[in-house]
């Protein structure tokens, strides 16, 4: 019983701290985002960020509540909506991932085609320079 309530105890903190570190992030980031896919991006960011930490805290009550389920047909059961639980947290984690993975791939793309234009003015703007400079005659 006290694995379970140090289990939950910390379950239940480390749910705390990942909502208040998004809430953090979230007013930070609201101040800088002007483009609308990067406003979009953080919103569903944060919606499953928070989900998954609430549910973390979910799972820590749980745990906690589990050591009075002592019917072996209920005790399965409960415990089986608990991996239900933790398995739904872990296919947010993963959606959080590819998401991420998406969004910054389509960020990196614009600046490698940002980057290449700008080199092509460049190597114009050089090629003018140097054909028209009257030093190089």
């Amino acid at each position: 019983m006290l694995s379970n309530t140090l289990l939950s105890l910390f379950l239940l903190g480390v749910s705390a701290a990942l909502i208040l570190q998004h809430i953090r992030a979230r007013k930070a980031d609201s101040l800088q985002k002007t483009d609308e896919l990067a406003r979009q991006f953080a919103r569903s960011q944060y919606r499953r960020r928070m989900r998954a930490s609430a549910l973390v805290g979910i799972v820590g009550i749980a745990v906690f509540v589990g050591h009075w389920v002592s019917e072996p047909v209920l005790a399965l059961m409960y415990w089986g909506i608990i991996l239900l639980v933790v398995m739904w947290i872990l296919l947010l984690a993963v959606l959080d991932l590819l998401s991420s993975r998406a969004y910054f791939g389509r960020l990196q793309r614009e600046q490698l085609v940002e980057e290449a234009c700008l080199r092509a003015d460049l190597r114009r703007a050089k090629s003018v320079r140097d054909n028209g400079d009257p030093r190089e005659a």
